[in-house]
């Protein structure tokens, strides 16, 4: 199977033998079509599929993406070297020494005032069930009478089976709740989710098969689902529970990162000891969501400090799958380190050779691990807008100035009006986009992001003020008497310790908390960054850090400007 496997994969590479045979003319490509040429020579060769190959196909990979990104190939190229990458990484797996003697707590039942998840070992029940015995003649008895003809009885396995039905459809929804609704309300949701892991416990061993089943039934996939097997296979004490998410992960389509970092972000809130070498084990899977998980997991601070080095994450950059890219470009943003060495790798993918979501990602990288590449490449190459799209508004929250309101503008007549445009353009700060805000407001669809992006930019209104008027803003934007080239945030001028007051008062979501601390990091440089997919406890600290620490930056941070030291402290220069 693997030789056929192996087989296809060196046929898919084909095309790009052919490409270099009518580059070699061309004398501007020549010691590049040199290099590529002995990489995929040393690839096409190789009976099988080893990690020994990995430096070869990686290079490959580097120099094909340098040629898609010049216009010379298309993106396919790149996309063929994906079977070959996939098969020589999931040579070296073998089998994983987890340890499978956990240590679990014993069975209590639900504590309230327990604030984590915990692993329990799942009751075994061996006794054969009961049999049903259903009178064919009601007994006649005074008050409530059962009709027994319409009884069914329930077999414990049936019952089961709903209620890790249940608890999955619940957790998945949960999970959402506590990514998109107010972070102030997280925590009754992850007291419900402490409940939900015990009710699956509670169904004993046959749970983890009852899941499986669940699993394979969904007709369509949504990335929270894996985090609901995540964290109920989590729970469960024992390696091989751990396998079972692993073998369920590997029915995902393969460019389906957002269902890795889920899995991830349910596994990081769960403290057991197999966690790290899962990391090591799943890192050279051949499949990329599996890899994608380990490089989420493993850049994490779960030990005090990350179990991947920046140099092993790097490595990951070269990987043909959108889906790993993605995952090490996160890792990197997160460990806040970009060697010199990855500085054109990461140019390239911000160009979008491997679409859109990776470019915006590569963007969002060098912001954070403080490079203005962004911002140059926003003015300076026409390129950029191509491979953001309306995302490139977020490149001019974190590095724009008022002489980017032109620019600004412009992007807002190529792009639609949705709610990430409209909370990028409130966050923005510049008044003069107040009308774009109030003619979204009028649209049903869009009433209620609007209503969000009027607030950011000019604060909140009075109780007794009817949020849906026109008027009642114009009202407002007197109240506040903005000045030309002031930047503004809830109708005060922009300072950090107007954002941090934002934060603090729990009306965002972690999603936009993250837009807010990804900004505060970019704009003022060198301030930790909070683990937004941590649990409740461990996110109260981290932010309460955060933000006790802007305070101390209002006194350097003129109010209203448009400052932003990574911009300025690489003016003119090229990151």
């Amino acid at each position: 199977m693997m030789t056929s496997i192996w087989d296809d994969a060196i046929a898919a590479l084909e095309p790009i033998h052919e490409a270099l045979e009518e580059l070699s003319g061309h004398g501007s490509w020549a010691s590049l079509v040199d290099e590529l040429r002995t990489c995929l020579v040393a690839v096409a060769r190789a009976p099988g599929p080893n990690l020994e190959l990995h430096p070869s196909l990686a290079r490959a990979t580097q120099l094909t993406t340098t040629l898609v990104v010049a216009g010379v190939w298309p993106q396919d190229r790149v996309e063929a070297l994906r079977p070959a990458f996939n098969a020589c990484i999931g040579s070296g797996g073998g089998e994983w020494a987890g340890e499978r003697g956990a240590q679990a707590d014993s069975w209590m039942g639900f504590r309230a005032s327990r604030k984590r998840p915990r692993v329990n070992a799942l009751p075994s029940f061996c006794e054969p069930e009961p049999p049903y015995d259903i009178p064919t003649d009601p007994p006649e008895v005074s008050g409530v009478v059962v009709d027994y003809s319409v009884v069914e009885a329930l077999p414990v396995e049936a019952l089961g089976s709903e209620l890790v039905e249940q608890c999955l459809e619940d957790l998945s929804l949960v999970s959402r709740h506590r990514w998109e609704r107010f972070l102030s309300e997280s925590g009754n949701e992850e007291q419900t989710m402490l409940r939900l892991g015990d009710a699956f416990c509670v169904v004993g061993e046959a749970a983890p098969q009852h899941l499986r089943a669940w699993w394979q039934n969904q007709a369509a996939r949504d990335p929270y689902q894996a985090f609901a097997i995540g964290y109920a296979l989590g729970v469960c004490a024992g390696a091989q529970h751990l396998e079972l998410l692993r073998a369920c992960l590997e029915e995902l389509d393969p460019t389906d990162s957002e269902s890795g970092r889920c899995a991830a972000d349910a596994l990081q809130l769960i403290t057991r000891p197999e966690r790290r070498p899962l990391v090591e084990h799943w890192r050279s899977a051949s499949h990329p969501v599996i890899r994608a998980a380990a490089l989420e997991l493993g850049t994490r601070r779960l030990d005090g400090q990350a179990w991947l080095s920046v140099e092993e994450v790097g490595s990951s950059l070269a990987d043909p799958n959108p889906s790993i890219v993605l995952a090490a470009l996160r890792g990197l943003a997160r460990l806040g380190t970009l060697p010199e060495g990855l500085v054109p790798q990461v140019h390239q993918l911000m160009l979008g050779p491997l679409g859109q979501d990776v470019a915006v990602e590569a963007a969002r990288c060098f912001a954070l691990c403080g490079h203005s590449a962004p911002f140059i490449a926003l003015r300076q190459d026409g390129r950029a807008y191509a491979a953001w799209g309306e995302r490139v508004l977020e490149v001019l929250v974190w590095f724009g100035s008022t002489e980017d309101l032109g620019l600004l503008q412009h992007f807002l007549k190529r792009a639609p009006q949705t709610a990430d445009t409209l909370d990028a353009v409130a966050r923005f700060g510049v008044v003069e986009t107040y009308a774009y805000l109030l003619h979204a407001l009028e649209q049903e669809e869009l009433a209620d992001d609007a209503l969000k992006g009027l607030i950011t930019l000019l604060g909140p209104l009075p109780e007794d003020a009817d949020p849906l008027l026109v008027t009642t803003w114009q009202a407002q934007l007197k109240r506040v008497k903005p000045k030309p080239g002031v930047r503004y945030r809830r109708g005060q001028p922009w300072q950090p310790r107007v954002v941090a007051s934002e934060i603090a008062a729990g009306h965002l979501s972690r999603r936009e908390v993250q837009a807010r601390t990804d900004e505060l990091v970019v704009r003022l440089g060198g301030l930790p960054q909070p683990d937004l997919t941590a649990f409740g406890d461990e996110l109260d600290g981290q932010l309460s850090d955060l933000l006790s620490g802007l305070g101390n930056l209002n006194a350097r941070f003129n109010a209203g400007s448009y400052d932003c030291y990574t911009r300025d402290r690489q003016a003119g220069g090229a990151a």
